[in-house]
């Protein structure tokens, strides 16, 4: 992500700080444009891309869906394909 920065690594460690401490907060608050700008993240305005757009809120609506209609608790992807799915445990069959 910062390969090509002198200030990787204490860019890297000052986000990861930020997001991993109490100035954050929680993993379920919500991270806007702004701060991640500046803390020096790249940030794309999705309404700048319409691909770009329609392909994250497609993927959003399908993860929703398999949250709320399915047994995923869930999941982790790779940027390189592989992906990891934690389901509720199935009670079975009931007597």
């Amino acid at each position: 992500m910062f390969r090509n920065r002198h200030d990787s690594v204490a860019l890297a460690q000052r986000i990861a700080a930020h997001f991993g401490g109490p100035e954050h907060g929680s993993h379920g608050r919500r991270i806007g444009r702004e701060e991640a700008r500046g803390l020096g993240l790249d940030v794309v305005d999705l309404e700048e891309d319409q691909a770009l757009q329609e392909a994250i809120l497609t993927l959003y609506h399908l993860v929703t869906i398999a949250f709320e209609q399915g047994p995923a608790l869930k999941t982790v992807a790779s940027s390189n394909g592989r992906m990891w799915v934690k389901n509720i445990p199935s009670a079975g069959p009931q007597p």
